[in-house]
């Protein structure tokens, strides 16, 4: 039969043994989390570096990427359209002074005042019974109420 002294010796080790564990175990926890973090840094660098090239490169690609360059020139050119999509979903058209969303019906923009590209109309011109929508003295078209010209004539609301 062991000691008392036996035992407590035993159980001192083990205890020390689970201690010097859990350090370790924590140290590669946390050296996993530098390493992941650093890693995301890195990768970050490498995107920017890819963006900086693609937009240095993008008119006369170097043969080796001509692919990858026609393959980013085209999921461009999906996102575009996809986006377009959206803003036709929306009843929405891009004022191209100041980028603002705008009604697909407006002539002009509710910021900036700058005309429209015409669109396919839509009944977004009428009231729709919101709390948020102003009236122009104008010519009485209802805007949003954030608008600063009207939609519709473009004359400055009130």
């Amino acid at each position: 039969m062991a000691s008392f002294d036996e035992i407590k010796d035993k159980l001192s080790q083990t205890g020390q043994d689970a201690v010097k564990k859990a350090k370790c175990f924590a140290d590669v926890t946390r050296l996993n989390a530098s390493v992941y973090a650093e890693e995301r840094i890195r990768n970050n660098l490498y995107q920017e570096i890819g963006r900086i090239f693609y937009s240095e490169n993008n008119d006369a690609p170097p043969e080796r990427y001509s692919e990858l360059f026609a393959s980013v020139a085209e999921s461009e050119k999906k996102i575009s359209g996809m986006k377009a999509e959206i803003l036709k979903t929306k009843e929405l058209k891009i004022c191209p002074k100041c980028k603002e969303k705008c009604s697909s019906s407006a002539d002009y923009c509710h910021r900036c005042g700058a005309e429209l590209p015409k669109s396919e109309a839509c009944e977004n011109n009428k009231d729709n019974g919101s709390e948020q929508t102003v009236y122009c003295s104008g010519c009485g078209a209802a805007c949003p109420a954030d608008a600063v010209i009207c939609t519709n004539c473009g004359e400055k609301l009130i």
